[in-house]
């Protein structure tokens, strides 16, 4: 199905979910999803999306350190209440080589 056949007529939900499932499995096809169009874009900048993407140690690796759109994506997650990365996160404020803030950590861990 290419872009001219999509059905434009779903409910942003379903389309949202359908990220979301996307999302669940691998953040490299979640990212082409949005990029098909405007209203997957949309629909996968949902805060649904953000909280059941899976993250792994690899979004964590030194490279994403100095990386604008990898923070973002994570701080994302963050907010919508994905359970990994709030676990991550509390474990880099609690832990991390930079800006430890323990109250903060322990928070995120809660």
């Amino acid at each position: 199905m290419n872009n001219g056949d999509m059905p434009r007529n779903l409910p942003h939900d379903i389309w949202a979910h359908m990220g979301s499932k996307v999302g669940s499995r691998s953040i490299k096809d979640l990212m082409e999803l949005k990029s098909t169009s405007k209203e997957l874009y949309r629909a996968c900048d949902d805060i649904v999306v953000y909280k059941n993407v899976t993250i792994t140690n690899s979004y964590w690796d030194c490279t994403w350190i100095h990386n604008t759109h990898a923070h973002n994506f994570l701080d994302r997650c963050v907010e919508s209440g994905n359970l990994y990365a709030l676990y991550r996160s509390g474990l880099e404020k609690n832990f991390g080589f930079r800006d430890i803030n323990y109250d903060a950590g322990m928070e995120l861990l809660r």
